[in-house]
Parts: C-alpha cells; structure tokens; sequence
C-alpha cells in the first residue's frame, strides 16, 4: 500500500524500528546540508508557487505479522536526519522523535549523530526565527 505522509506523520507512527540488519547510520555533514538545502529550496518555491509541491523521498516499511513493529527497509538515514532536524526545531518533541530513542549502539552511528547535530546547529545559527517556523512547519 502506498501512502503519501508529511515528514510529522512518519517519525509519529507507533513502533517505527531500524531492523538489526540495517546499517549504521553513515550519513556525513555534507549529506545532512544537501537536505537541509533542499528543504530550504522547497519553502522559497512554495513561497513563489502555491501549487508546488515537494517530496522527500521514498520510504519503505514493513510491518512483521508477528508483532507491531514498522522497520525501516529503505530510508534510514533521511528519516534520522529529520528526527534530528525535527528535535532540534523542537526540544520538546522527544515523543516525535521516536527514532532517536532507538538502541543506536554503533560507534559509526553515535559519532555521526553527534556532528551531523553539531553541523543542524551550525546551519541555522545563520537563519532568523521566522525561517526556523517555516522550516518546521513544513516538515
């Protein structure tokens, strides 16, 4: 079955899991911005074009029959980005961020979800509080 679903609605779905046979999560800064700067390209198009619409990405799920888990098979590493995207737009949104409360015990994940939050920070220390809203709301 396929769904279009906001970014929101992905990282709030029950039991979301990154299966054990995933990767670590590899995604460098230069990754994390290339995202963050096309979100951005995004916003000023819809801005200039009400009609415009943008897509993240493909993610695949699938639900075991055996119990109520939702792994992750494909899109690992955009829908982590955005968890940290999203926790840092909003502290208080841990909840949303389900992802993040994951047993991410790879040493190659944990170092990447330190500076590719690092690098979050960084990019929008540089934009203005309205751009951080917008920002958030359209994901």
């Amino acid at each position: 079955m396929t769904d279009i679903k906001s970014v929101k609605e992905v990282l709030n779905l029950d039991n979301l899991s990154i299966p054990s046979f995933q990767r670590p999560y590899k995604w460098g800064t230069k990754s994390v911005i290339e995202l963050l700067e096309d979100i951005e390209i995004a916003i000023i198009s819809a801005e200039r074009n009400k009609d415009f619409k943008y897509r993240i990405g493909t993610i695949i799920l699938y639900k075991n029959s055996n119990d109520s888990k939702k792994e992750i098979i494909d899109g690992q590493q955009r829908l982590i980005t955005l968890s940290l995207i999203y926790y840092f737009l909003d502290k208080s949104a841990q909840n949303t961020c389900k992802l993040l409360n994951e047993s991410l015990t790879s040493e190659i994940t944990k170092y990447n979800l330190y500076y590719n939050f690092q690098a979050i920070k960084e990019w929008f220390s540089l934009k203005d509080n309205n751009f951080k809203e917008k920002f958030f709301k359209c994901i």
